[in-house]
């Protein structure tokens, strides 16, 4: 969902929160373009945020929103917002709220009425985000509140109506989603609390198909891909430990479903 921008209230909170020292902290905030609204707040320290909506007369960035928001208790984070090269009606967020965490947000060359959010509350952390080229009206959520996670996203080379999300809430584990070339309308969701796992998420044309994974164990390893295909479903549940699980679809209305609770499981899946 779509927010709002509220430029009074977020004057209010940090004249309210006066007493919250903000040391040593960096923002740098561009913009060309019109109608594009920008907003950092910094209440911790160490902190860097950077903005950029840029291009203007006319090539365009237009009627974008960026909101990075460190707050009290984050330190030496880094956040950057990219959004230029005709783009129109994006929103993108960050919020930091742990220390040593990266995140980066790029909406560009032609990218219109995407959604972008990054909320960070553990450590150490790293997530991307890239809605580009043709990407329109899509959705990208990363959570980490654990520690050394990755998690990357990308929606583009038209595609259009994707919602994608990542929540992780364990320690080293890796997370990659990736929605492209003519998809449309399609969902995928990873969520990882263990430890050293990986999750690979791939959907490229087709349309209404239907992704998701679920790890809870240990070096637990999920791979899965949709393409050339339209209403498929598939789904990953690992809470084991040292478990591959594999899925390709590629046609209509398939459906797969893998579930792995030992250790030192294989499951491969394959419909076409």
């Amino acid at each position: 969902m779509k927010k709002p921008l509220l430029f009074t209230t977020a004057l209010a909170l940090a004249a309210g929160s006066a007493f919250a020292q903000s040391t040593n902290n960096t923002a740098d905030v561009h913009q060309s373009g019109y109608l594009n609204e920008a907003a950092v707040t910094q209440y911790g320290s160490d902190n860097i945020a950077y903005q950029t909506q840029a291009i203007g007369i006319d090539g365009t960035s237009e009627g974008n929103l960026a909101v990075i928001v460190q707050e009290v208790a984050s330190s030496n984070n880094y956040a950057e917002q990219s959004q230029q090269s005709y783009s129109i009606g994006n929103q993108a967020y960050i919020t930091q709220s742990g220390s040593s965490n990266s995140a980066y947000q790029s909406q560009d060359a032609i990218s219109l009425d995407n959604y972008a959010s990054i909320t960070q509350t553990g450590s150490g952390n790293d997530a991307q985000q890239y809605q580009s080229w043709y990407s329109i009206s899509n959705s990208a959520t990363i959570t980490q509140s654990g520690t050394s996670n990755m998690a990357g996203q990308e929606q583009t080379d038209f595609s259009a109506g994707n919602e994608a999300t990542i929540s992780q809430d364990g320690i080293l584990n890796e997370a990659s989603q990736q929605q492209y070339y003519d998809a449309y309308e399609n969902t995928a969701s990873i969520d990882q609390s263990g430890m050293l796992n990986y999750a690979l998420q791939e959907q490229g044309v087709g349309s209404l198909n239907v992704i998701s994974s679920s790890q809870d164990g240990l070096y637990n390893y999920s791979e899965q891909y949709q393409q050339y295909g339209d209403l498929n479903v598939a789904s990953v549940s690992q809470s084991g430990d040292f478990n591959y699980a594999g899925q390709l679809q590629v046609g209509n209305e398939n459906n797969s479903t893998i579930t792995q609770s030992g250790i030192n499981n294989s499951a491969l899946s394959i419909q076409q």
